[in-house]
């Protein structure tokens, strides 16, 4: 079947905005429709969403129309025929699914990162194909509604995030140990708008901290619901909040991260993609740094490149040190190093771990790592 703008009639393909799917599904299961959001894909969430859309369900899940076996899982899982589907494969989609692999693999502070948080375009597009969902409601389901086949993409946008391409940080830790009084400001709001809204009040708590240290506004930043912290948009800047008593209350840190001024972050164009390798090491490594000595944590790191890019038939390139860091807690112990290349164009990010028997205790001398490597390769 080829794939046009134009449904099997002759008649153009109805435009739907996601929030009239989401909220009536049932009226387009099975049809052909053109939908334009914005798109993201990360770890188990591939979807065109409107950020605008009131509705809690303001997403709608994706899957390319030439992946057989994902098209078929769909299918059967909503319960719904199809005609059979296609995928044009042409410019447009490989620009699209070339900006959606355009992200960091480490943060600054040498954490791992991915297109969540780390994405270097923010990406909108067009996209026509087959929408499937329940035909019934389900109160009790709380994943997509619903699914489009994507046939073919056009009107691909894109807006430059302030996430940084380039460069190596450092990074400074500020501790603040709240007053009881402090405490108790900073866990009200006035607003009774922000207490209802769970993120409104966590983005009023950490303006609040931001005060504290006389920082810019927070509003434009990311709350972590995993790690209770909030990081700014351009990353450098991080708060998390450490409760370790009722007696003593949470301790508050700020994290501020800055590129080197001998290696500065360089200038992308919307041209630009990346290709992402992952590689995990079959047997563990004899290489044992002992702890706290972030050089030799470096030097294993850089074995396990070594072994990464010979598997996937890449020349090693020179790559400098961003940030190294290992913690143990007595029985098992985990690094991670993060590299780039001068240029920016090659990045890897490299976790270490390794393990002791319970009687040992701290004694990691001879005890060798395990690692597994990330490593972006982007080009414009």
């Amino acid at each position: 079947m080829a794939v046009t703008a134009h449904t099997q009639t002759g008649t153009p393909t109805p435009s739907v905005d996601v929030c009239q799917l989401t909220r009536n599904p049932g009226l387009y299961i099975g049809k052909q429709v053109a939908v334009s959001g914005r798109v993201t894909q990360g770890f188990e969430d591939f979807s065109v969403r409107d950020e605008h859309c009131t509705s809690f369900q303001n997403r709608v899940t994706l899957a390319y129309g030439d992946m057989k076996e994902n098209v078929e899982y769909w299918k059967h899982f909503f319960h719904v025929e199809l005609p059979d589907t296609t995928f044009l494969d042409d410019s447009e989609a490989k620009h699209l699914k070339d900006l959606l692999r355009a992200f960091r693999v480490f943060a600054p502070n040498g954490d791992e990162c991915g297109p969540e948080r780390c994405s270097f375009f923010r990406v909108s597009a067009t996209l026509t194909g087959r929408f499937i969902a329940k035909k019934s409601a389900n109160t009790n389901y709380i994943g997509s509604c619903c699914v489009l086949i994507i046939e073919r993409v056009s009107g691909v946008n894109t807006t430059r995030t302030e996430v940084p391409f380039g460069s190596v940080y450092r990074c400074e830790e500020q501790e603040w140990h709240p007053t009881a009084t402090e405490t108790t400001d900073l866990a009200n709001s006035d607003s009774q708008t922000v207490s209802r809204d769970p993120r409104a009040a966590r983005l009023h708590m950490f303006s609040r901290i931001a005060q504290h240290w006389h920082d810019p506004d927070i509003a434009d930043g990311n709350p972590e619901i995993g790690t209770g912290g909030w990081t700014s948009p351009d990353l450098l800047r991080r708060y998390t909040i450490r409760q370790i008593g009722k007696a003593e209350g949470p301790i508050v840190t700020r994290q501020v991260c800055r590129a080197s001024a001998d290696l500065p972050p360089k200038e992308i164009s919307p041209d630009f993609g990346c290709s992402h390798k992952y590689w995990q090491e079959s047997s563990p490594s004899q290489a044992s740094p002992q702890p706290s000595e972030e050089p030799k944590l470096a030097s294993v790191a850089r074995n396990a490149i070594s072994a990464a890019m010979a598997s996937w038939h890449t020349p090693l390139p020179d790559l400098v040190v961003n940030v190294c860091k290992q913690e143990s807690d007595g029985n098992s112990g985990y690094g991670q190093c993060s590299f780039t290349t001068q240029d920016g164009t090659v990045s890897v990010w490299v976790e270490l771990v390794r393990w002791q028997k319970r009687e040992k205790h701290a004694q990691w001398t001879g005890i060798p790592w395990t690692s597994r490597v990330r490593g972006a390769f982007c080009s414009q």
